[in-house]
């Protein structure tokens, strides 16, 4: 039961871990720097949105709203302690120039916030310490420069009480500073609206451009204020530090815009340029805020959209510079005369401040903006780096842990939900690969644990539980409790017993603990897999819920049709007593229900375990014995055994004074086997019948014939190793020859591409005959022949552990193919062939069979064998009404031959109940085969028994025998011989064949 795992809802535990989107908490040092942070450049390139065309509409209103859950949280890249370093050690040797940045002091300090809001998660001490920086550095703002920022509100209340739009300035960033309190890098815009809000309260007169400016920023700013209630991701974070930039061009809009005089004001058309370059900045960024946070605004669009608005000052300065031109600015009698018409009065800077651009007013303006910064940050940051400093001295006097998931040291009080990265799934070693995500990095955060636990998988836990799992001598079982899903597969299983060991030949654990297994172990599985002490179940008895709510110890899905389940039981006083093991799969009637019984002072097994509901598939005992049907086979059959024996009575005719002598019989394909030869080894030897003349052989030949045919063949090879030609032969002496002939197959036998050993394909249907000639250097010749019987291989024959043995056999290769049915080993109920069936197995097949109405079950194995040669497939016959396989039905085919037979099923399943048994409507039957009749061979003849006479010599004058097959060697009797003649010639002849009969036994004597 271990396999891969999804993570499923579960009732008791949750599968999902508490990941946030923070890099993993690091292990600091005593000595620390800070780290200067990424430019606004480099910010910009990471987060880049699109903008929104915001377009008013008649139906829409002022309310918003948004979708959290709705939004992609994407896990968060791994950084650690040191991306706060080196922020302060660049900050004093680089000079800030007046590309619109703030101060260096500044930005260390918000830096700093913002990446220690990344790192670090609300419920570490640390992080209070954090807040704590951020509250500091908040209130110094604050309360710097005589009140200067909050003081705003007072001021702009007093001096300004029918301006809305400041007021709901004040109101937003009086929102903003408690979010900035939580979320450091929101800090930087609530300075710069503060900074804005200040100069407008000090403003002399209400100015409908700055006024409309400062609305457009309240839309953006508020919605802002929405961060307070969602995940930041950093997409966010980037649209946050794009409205950084656009505050920091609106202030500085805004600041030069008041250092102009009125006069200067009004003259100036670069001006509305100026503003309406910054109110496309405000509304596209706004765009892409309300995108990233998923808000659907559905009023107010119109502040974004509308033009930049014009008053009457602004009409009369257009109609001047219409009569007068550009030139008429220069003139300052016109330009007094304009400023007559707008109730102004020049001073002595009017007609310089006409010839200065707003450009060049901004430039200045920032580095007066960055001074007073700097000044109201500088003492908050100072203070809250002198904190950290002391709570990070604290921390390194905590005891470090080691993390069960990651591997990793950890001090708890750095502990956070993201401070762990791991993969959810083990290690793939044969892929090479995580299965989880396919990558190398880990795919997974959530806080470090120093125990084993079942609440989300990692990587490490399956290891831990494979030791566990995988071996024999770990777990002491005592109770299991599953089920299957007979329609997809799917199973249920649990398992309680009493751990012995952590893995296989490890040390015994001291204390008595309780393993509960339930599920597969897998990532993408729901499962649990956990131990308990008896402090453990102590702790169960303690809480103080009531015993329906702490019952649950894990359920593998809330689906009532299947699920696994492990339940405490208890006693009349509450106190645990039990567990009970609950399995159900969708295609079950019933529960599979066990109660163990333990001790909850213990932890041990405290009686019998109870079996309530066996549960699964049930099945019935049948009444009466099923009476299968006699196999049919039709087609040839192999033979077992030689067709006759191998003679071995031919002698050496031909030659009156040389011999050949069988000595060891042909052995085809001892050495070496081919497709389309037979090699025949053997060995024979050449004797020289003469008491006083040698002789000698100038070599040997041999040819071949098959029983039934006439003539001999030559051979393919006649190799003869170690005998050198011309041989020569001492009187009453032999020479050994061993030989190996070729036999080359027919045409047809060698497609077969068959290499036999120790038998001849050749020789098959038909013995086969060599016939060996050996020549005398004046002519004279001697032949022996030797005979090879095929000798079949012994075809297969069933054994006594075979229900069923089916086969066809295939005469051209000398080969059975065969079919067994037997017991099957381990847990399996039955063998067909190759394929095994367990009793799920069987379950399922019934199943289908009920579901479909079709008692014959095609088990689809249609297997092809050896290439193609032959075909077979079986059947599962089901009794309905007992609800079990009761019989196998087997076809096997070859083309040529075809054979249909039937094998009882094993017994099988547990079944208290009998039922009238009812036999399958069988579909399948013997298919029509026409065979075609084999011919038959001859296997044997007499060609080689014909006796040829040929010439003895008289005395001792030697003369040339005529070559002969076989048989005994005669003399002829001259035609004018008389009866002396003849008796004295047979003496002779009797005398010679005595004297070499002697001399053949000594040699043999001899050889053995």
């Amino acid at each position: 039961m271990f396999k891969k795992r999804s993570k499923s809802p579960s009732p008791s535990k949750s599968r999902s871990p508490d990941v946030t989107g923070g890099p993993p908490v690091p292990t600091p040092s005593k000595s620390f720097t800070f780290r200067k942070s990424k430019d606004s450049s480099q910010r910009d390139k990471k987060s880049v949105t699109p903008s929104m065309d915001f377009s008013p509409r008649a139906d829409s209103s002022s309310s918003s709203s948004y979708d959290a859950s709705s939004r992609e949280k994407p896990l968060p890249e791994p950084s650690s302690y040191q991306i706060l370093q080196e922020s302060a050690e660049e900050t004093n040797g680089v000079t800030e120039g007046t590309d619109g940045k703030i101060s260096k002091l500044y930005r260390m300090g918000t830096d700093a916030l913002l990446k220690a809001n990344d790192t670090y998660v609300t419920e570490t001490g640390y992080v209070k310490t954090v807040q704590k920086f951020g509250t500091n550095v908040m209130d110094a703002i604050t309360k710097a420069d005589n009140g200067l920022i909050t003081s705003a509100k007072q001021a702009i209340s007093s001096a300004m009480s029918n301006s809305a739009v400041i007021e709901n300035a004040m109101h937003i960033a009086d929102n903003l500073a408690d979010i900035g309190k939580v979320l450091p890098f929101v800090s930087p815009a609530f300075v710069l609206l503060k900074i804005i809000i200040d100069i407008e309260k000090k403003a002399r007169d209400a100015e409908a451009k700055c006024t409309d400016l400062l609305e457009r920023i309240n839309f953006m700013m508020g919605n802002l204020t929405v961060l307070e209630k969602v995940s930041v991701t950093e997409a966010v974070k980037g649209v946050v530090l794009r409205i950084e930039k656009t505050l920091k061009t609106s202030l500085d809009l805004i600041s030069a815009y008041r250092k102009q005089g009125v006069i200067s004001r009004r003259l100036n058309f670069g001006n509305k340029d100026k503003f309406e370059s910054c109110a496309t900045k405000v509304k596209d960024v706004t765009g892409d805020l309300m995108i990233s946070l998923q808000i659907q605004q559905t009023g107010q669009l119109d502040i974004l959209s509308r033009g930049i608005p014009m008053d009457t000052d602004d009409q009369l300065a257009q109609e001047f510079v219409n009569v007068h031109g550009e030139e008429g600015k220069k003139n300052p009698e016109l330009v007094q005369m304009f400023a007559q018409q707008i109730h102004c009065t020049m001073d002595a800077d009017t007609m310089q401040q006409l010839t200065v651009d707003i450009t060049d007013i901004i430039k200045e303006n920032q580095e007066e903006v960055r001074k007073r910064i700097q000044e109201q940050v500088a003492d908050a940051v100072a203070k809250g780096f002198e904190d950290f400093s002391l709570h990070m001295l604290e921390i390194e006097k905590e005891d470090k842990l080691l993390c069960v998931q990651c591997d990793e040291e950890y001090r708890e009080s750095l502990n956070g939900k993201t401070s762990c990265a791991f993969h959810n799934a083990g290690y793939d070693d044969w892929n090479k690969s995580w299965p989880c995500c396919g990558q190398g990095h880990p795919c997974a955060r959530g806080p470090h644990r120093q125990k084993h636990h079942s609440e989300y998988p990692y990587n490490n836990f399956f290891k831990y539980a494979r030791d566990i799992i995988n071996y024999v001598d770990t777990v002491d079982e005592w109770a299991e409790c599953k089920d299957a899903d007979l329609e997809t597969g799917a199973k249920e299983y649990a398992m309680i017993g009493h751990l012995l060991r952590w893995t296989t030949n490890g040390y015994m654990i001291g204390k008595p603990t309780i393993l509960i297994h339930i599920g597969t172990v897998w990532y993408d599985q729901p499962y649990y897999f956990q131990t308990f002490t008896s402090e453990d179940i102590q702790k169960v008895n303690m809480d103080p819920r009531s015993l329906s709510e702490k019952c649950l110890i894990y359920r593998t899905t809330p689906n009532e049709a299947q699920f696994t389940l492990a339940e405490w039981t208890f006693d009349k006083e509450g106190v645990v007593n039990g567990i009970q093991l609950t399995a159900k799969a969708a295609s079950s009637d019933e529960y599979a229900i066990k109660v163990v019984p333990i001790s909850s002072a213990t932890a041990e097994l405290a009686g019998d375990v109870q079996v309530i509901s066996k549960g699964g598939f049930k099945i019935y005992t049948p009444n009466a014995p099923y009476i299968l049907p006699e196999m049919q086979r039709i087609g040839p059959t192999l033979p077992s055994q030689p067709s006759r024996p191998v003679r071995d009575d031919f002698v050496s005719s031909g030659s009156a004074r040389v011999a050949l002598l069988q000595g060891d019989p042909l052995v085809p394909n001892a050495q070496y086997a081919r497709e389309d030869m037979d090699y025949f080894h053997g060995s024979i030897s050449v004797f020289n019948k003469s008491k006083d003349t040698p002789i000698v052989i100038t070599g040997i030949t041999a040819q071949y014939r098959m029983i039934g045919d006439h003539d001999y063949l030559k051979v393919e090879a006649l190799d003869m190793d170690g005998s050198q030609f011309p041989l020569k032969v001492e009187p009453f002496d032999h020479k050994p020859v061993i030989f190996r002939a070729s036999v080359p197959r027919t045409e047809s036998d060698a497609k077969l591409g068959i290499k036999m050993w120790n038998r001849a394909l050749v020789a098959r249907d038909r013995p086969i005959r060599i016939k060996f000639v050996a020549q005398e250097i004046d002519g004279d010749k001697a032949s022996l022949v030797m005979e090879y019987v095929f000798n079949p291989y012994p075809p297969s024959k069933p054994t006594s552990a075979d229900f069923g043995f089916f086969f066809v056999d295939d005469i051209p290769r000398c080969d059975r193919y065969v079919v067994r049915v037997k017991a099957g080993s381990d847990t399996n109920v039955v063998d067909i062939g190759s394929k095994s069936y367990g009793e799920l197995d069987l379950h399922r097949l019934v199943h289908r069979a009920i579901s479909n109405g079709r008692s014959e079950v095609d088990l689809s194995l249609n297997r092809d064998e050896d290439s193609g040669l032959w075909r077979w497939n079986a059947w599962a016959l089901i009794d309905i009404s007992c609800r079990r396989v009761y019989a196998f039905k087997v076809l096997i085919t070859d083309g040529f031959s075809v054979c249909l037979g039937y094998a009882p099923c094993p017994e099988y399943g547990d079944a208290t109940e009998t039922r009238d048994i009812q036999y399958a409507d069988e579909k399948a039957y013997l298919p029509e085969v026409t065979l075609d009749e084999l011919p038959e061979y001859a296997q044997s003849d007499d060609i080689d028994d014909v006796i040829e006479h040929v010439e003895i010599p008289n005395g001792k004058q030697a003369s040339n025998g005529n070559g002969a097959s076989n048989g005994i060697a005669t003399e002829q009797t001259p035609p004018n011989g008389n009866l002396e003649l003849r008796l004295e010639s047979i003496d002779r002849n009797l005398d010679r064949l005595a004297t070499a009969m002697e001399n053949l036994v000594t040699l043999l004597a001899q050889r053995q």
